[in-house]
């Protein structure tokens, strides 16, 4: 019950919802950024609470849909980029002479 501990964890559940909502929130910019299936997976996240937070029961629970939040945005982004990379690799190779090598 100490007050700083309770403002972290406060904020713990403020940011998570935050994100989770930029994400699920149909009237939000980075809705479409990510695919279906994880925007799907992203919405299927449960709200938390402070008291999701605070126990001890649930602390764990918290921290693990925390992160898979994370990895689902992170992995939404890095495929993104690989998509972008592959397409200027594709570009790039195409302007050279002779047959067409890709990595």
């Amino acid at each position: 019950d100490n007050p700083r501990d309770l403002l972290v964890c406060e904020k713990l559940v403020e940011d998570y919802q935050r994100v989770r909502s930029i994400y699920v929130d149909s009237q939000s910019i980075s809705q479409n950024e990510l695919p279906k299936f994880a925007r799907k997976e992203v919405a299927s996240l449960p709200n938390y609470r402070i008291d999701d937070v605070t126990s001890e029961a649930q602390f764990w629970a918290v921290v693990e849909t925390w992160q898979m939040l994370c990895n689902t945005i992170r992995q939404s982004k890095q495929t993104q980029v690989q998509g972008m990379l592959n397409e200027l690799s594709v570009e790039a190779a195409m302007q050279l002479d002779g047959p067409l090598e890709l990595p």
